[in-house]
């Protein structure tokens, strides 16, 4: 019975609390102590009422009881952003309270765009959310990777890394990918280009990488550690039909099962080398937008411009490569 009295309160709580006007208000430690109540608490303790009930020593359980506690905490975060506009000024959701304390532009954005997201966000909706509002959810994402490196073991991160994949990250997995119908990022500075030629060279899925970093260029100078930046990007890019199909068939079979498996809780540096990897195979395509597309220069920071010369080109700032090679093409760098 006090298993069920604690759940009535938890109940009781969200009545009380429907009355209360600005929940997106609360802060994050209030957001936090309110589902660990409603989802840690009640877990934990279906568990102990679990052991008692098979006459078990609960004692000898509490880290995995616990453990089990911190899953139900993590699902929350991607149910939170499926959920954004039916939790607006309802209940508690971490997304909202993120961008209403940390990134106000963001929130402002979601208010007043509401109403294209109505329900639960579709696998479309995931990636013009992700687009519009980079900050908030990338650090709601990194979150969950903080949560599990501290309170999961392996299989719990296992368990969690798949409970994400089938509601928020399903475009990860290398069939899916290939199923999925080609989300809704256009590279608009590509269509808006004259030089017929310059298109056919270059290749649709890394029209669509430089088409996200234009609209998520400020997430790069968001973080000092750039490879929280490309693990994002990997992450938006994986939702595309074309780029999924072309970079799972160019990366080992290993990594590939670390991304399906893992990618919730692998190292953002691993991500990042493995995306790297991918963009130098493709470095004529991208030296070609680079070179021809002067678009490009205004719509990126210049940070970002030399990290993409150096890393998936293989050139400094101050050189310029005046020859076409078969794996490098003609490229002029701003001084």
């Amino acid at each position: 019975s006090s298993f069920l009295n604690y759940c009535l309160s938890t109940y009781m709580d969200d009545l009380l609390f429907s009355t209360f006007d600005k929940k997106h208000k609360y802060s994050l430690s209030d957001t936090s102590w309110y589902y660990f109540k409603k989802n840690n608490c009640v877990m934990m303790y279906g568990l102990w009422l679990r052991a008692r009930i098979l006459g078990l020593d609960y004692e000898k359980f509490l880290p995995q009881i616990k453990e089990w506690g911190h899953l139900v905490e993590n699902i929350q975060l991607y149910d939170d952003l499926k959920d954004m506009s039916s939790d607006w000024n309802f209940q508690p959701n971490y997304p909202i309270t993120l961008s209403y304390g940390y990134f106000r532009e963001e929130y402002l954005w979601f208010v007043e765009n509401m109403s294209k997201f109505k329900g639960c966000c579709t696998s479309a909706e995931v990636v013009d959310l992700s687009i519009a509002m980079p900050k908030t959810i990338s650090h709601t994402m990194l979150m969950s990777r903080y949560m599990g490196e501290t309170d999961l073991t392996w299989f719990t991160k296992f368990a969690t890394n798949y409970c994400w994949n089938q509601n928020w990250n399903s475009a990860f997995l290398p069939l899916n990918g290939l199923k999925k119908t080609s989300s809704r990022i256009l590279p608009e500075y590509l269509q808006q280009s004259d030089n017929q030629k310059v298109k056919n060279a270059v290749s649709p899925e890394i029209n669509l990488v430089f088409s996200i970093m234009a609209k998520t260029s400020a997430l790069f100078s968001e973080f000092d550690n750039k490879d929280f930046y490309f693990d994002y990007l990997l992450m938006l890019c994986l939702h595309e039909r074309a780029f999924s199909r072309s970079f799972y068939t160019r990366t080992p079979i290993i990594d590939s099962y670390n991304l399906v498996f893992r990618f919730q809780f692998m190292s953002t540096g691993y991500k990042t080398r493995l995306l790297n990897r991918y963009m130098k195979m493709k470095c004529k395509a991208v030296s070609t937008i680079i070179n021809q597309h002067n678009s490009v220069s205004q719509l990126l920071p210049d940070d970002l411009i030399d990290y993409i010369c150096h890393n998936w080109i293989g050139i400094g700032n101050n050189k310029e490569i005046t020859e076409l090679t078969d794996n490098v093409a003609l490229i002029e760098i701003r001084p």
